[in-house]
């Protein structure tokens, strides 16, 4: 089944687009400030459970995770700062499917380097390649070695949070498109973002 959010957001994206420059700026501030915000929300739980935000608790406190098999992502065992790459995405894969993946782009371009900073500000997350982007995987490095002990930490941590921080996808989907509305309002206008309410991003498609 398609992402409802990874397609309704496409067409949010695409939308935008007809407004020229100031519509993708304003589209691009948009996707930061939810990733700013998501974030910060992420930080808020780290903080109530006693963990530090950083690099290392930031991989604990992800607010979704992929059904087995949805998404490959793999750690890339030669490098000496903790890395992955993602070598199999859902969001990616709908885009192309629906000819959306150029506004993909434009998402991933700006979201996690932001949810990053919304939880830690000094945390630069480095997003060396993108599949939106034409590259065959993303990378992403944390900028620390993941040692034996760090990893039992982080495991430990996993096990006392549970599935508690997480969010399912109407809660993101709702997230997004009110940050959407907001910011299209502020920057393009009183009207600017009205008409998003006519995009179906609530059920996933096949």
């Amino acid at each position: 089944r398609d992402f409802c959010l990874s397609r309704g957001l496409g067409d949010v994206y695409k939308r935008q687009d007809q407004a020229g420059e100031s519509g993708r700026q304003a589209m691009s501030e948009a996707t930061a400030q939810y990733g700013m915000e998501r974030g910060k929300r992420m930080r808020q739980n780290a903080l109530l459970r006693g963990d530090h935000p950083d690099a290392f608790t930031y991989l604990a406190y992800g607010e979704w995770s992929a059904a087995p098999g949805v998404m490959v992502v793999e750690e890339q065992t030669d490098r000496s700062d903790y890395t992955t790459h993602v070598t199999r995405c859902e969001w990616c894969r709908c885009w192309e499917k629906h000819d959306l993946m150029e506004y993909g782009k434009a998402y991933c371009t700006n979201v996690d380097v932001n949810i990053a900073h919304g939880y830690e500000p000094t945390f630069d997350l480095m997003v060396n390649s993108l599949m939106s982007a034409g590259d065959p995987f993303c990378e992403f490095g944390y900028g620390f070695e993941m040692t034996p002990e760090q990893r039992a930490e982080l495991e430990e941590i996993k096990k006392k949070i549970g599935v508690s921080a997480q969010k399912d996808f109407n809660y993101h989907t709702a997230h997004l498109l009110a940050t959407c509305k907001r910011v299209l309002k502020e920057q393009l206008g009183e009207t600017a973002g009205q008409d998003l309410s006519l995009i179906h991003i609530s059920e996933p498609t096949r």
